[in-house]
């Protein structure tokens, strides 16, 4: 991520009530910007099974160490695609 000019890194990211949390991981998925994403809390995000298989597929997981999904519409099916 540049902003003015100088590059930064995301460690932290607080996404909280979300309305489309499902389309927001699609969106988060697709950048580039979250490699050093330690931290994502996506409490009350309106997650379904669909918005945590996307998730579960994203590159950045491989360094997160806190991982909260507090409030979200996720079943069972939805927590297995985190043990593939």
């Amino acid at each position: 991520m540049h902003v003015n000019g100088e590059k930064y890194k995301v460690y932290y990211l607080y996404l909280n009530y979300i309305k489309n949390g499902d389309e927001l991981i699609l969106i988060l998925s697709l950048s580039t910007n979250f490699k050093n994403l330690i931290h994502l809390d996506l409490d009350k995000s309106n997650l379904s099974d669909k918005g945590i298989e996307c998730l579960s597929d994203c590159y950045f997981l491989k360094n997160l160490t806190h991982l909260y999904l507090d409030n979200n519409n996720i079943s069972d099916k939805g927590i297995k695609y985190f043990s593939k």
